[in-house]
């Protein structure tokens, strides 16, 4: 298993959490995206305070724009068997990655990185990296990625 510096190196990211640690600020809006977007479920109120109108997304058959990211992603965090948990953020610059532990219901269960471009405030890219972990994975897998 590898510890949270190992896997930063290896995934590139060890100058970034060395720039400010595990929780490193960021653009100054980020904490307050994660709360409203992951931990309250409010896609509409994280996006259209946070997100730009002509938002880029690089996810596979997702549309452009802060609209059609909104008409997807509602129903998907309303669902009260999904939850995505924030597990560690990293900053710099303009560039910002929140690690989460995602679950939809009881038996499936990912690790996601949703990494962000912000400008002038606003989140203007977005791309993300998606890992389905199996049971005996998800027992530990986030232990050493934790602040």
């Amino acid at each position: 298993m590898l510890d949270r510096k190992q896997f930063l190196s290896l995934a590139g990211l060890l100058p970034l959490a060395a720039a400010g640690g595990a929780q490193a600020a960021g653009p100054s809006g980020l904490e307050d995206f994660c709360t409203l977007f992951y931990r309250q479920k409010q896609v509409r109120a994280a996006f259209e305070r946070y997100v730009a109108v002509d938002y880029i997304q690089h996810s596979n058959g997702m549309a452009q724009g802060r609209e059609a990211a909104i008409a997807v992603l509602e129903p998907m965090f309303t669902r009260p068997q999904f939850t995505a948990i924030p597990v560690s953020t990293i900053g710099q610059g303009d560039i910002s990655i929140v690690m989460l532990d995602v679950r939809v219901g009881p038996d499936i269960r990912a690790a996601v990185m949703d990494i962000f471009r912000w400008q002038d405030g606003l989140i203007q890219e977005h791309w993300d990296l998606k890992q389905e972990l199996t049971a005996d994975q998800a027992v530990s897998y986030f232990d050493h990625l934790r602040p």
